[in-house]
């Protein structure tokens, strides 16, 4: 099997811990409501940790990305409004999908993204709560 730390695109570890280094990037769409927009932030040597930690260190490097997140006990954080964007009516949500796995089954407390991986942050509505909570990024 190969060892998931020699795909890291090279990555220098800073830190000389175990910890891997990876190139990621976060996409926000939205085509649901105006003003429409797409955004893309790519992380490059981000020591690998939780999604959450991905959204912040975006944040920190981007003034123009902003998140607001709320903890919902076992469930972890989820994401209820990006860029000042919150869902504008009920059964919208924020869809999180993976280029390497489709839809979260897990949040952005429990979810490790993995080297050249993209996270996207898809604005949608739903018809069945039950598919709102199995693909926004929570646990059922």
């Amino acid at each position: 099997m190969d060892d998931p730390k020699e795909d890291n695109a090279g990555a220098e570890n800073p830190t000389g811990d175990d910890r891997s280094f990876i190139d990621m990037a976060i996409v926000v769409k939205n085509k649901f409501q105006e003003p429409f927009f797409e955004y893309k932030h790519t992380l490059t040597k981000w020591p690998q940790r939780i999604l959450l930690h991905a959204l912040e260190d975006c944040a920190k490097e981007d003034k123009h990305f902003r998140f607001s997140a709320a903890y919902w006990g076992d469930l972890g954080y989820g994401i209820t409004a990006i860029n000042k964007l919150w869902p504008p009516a009920e059964k919208t949500y924020w869809h999180i999908s993976s280029s390497l796995t489709g839809s979260l089954r897990f949040g952005v407390s429990t979810f490790i993204p993995q080297n050249k991986e993209v996270i996207t942050f898809n604005l949608q509505s739903y018809t069945n709560p039950e598919d709102c909570v199995a693909s926004s990024g929570q646990a059922k």
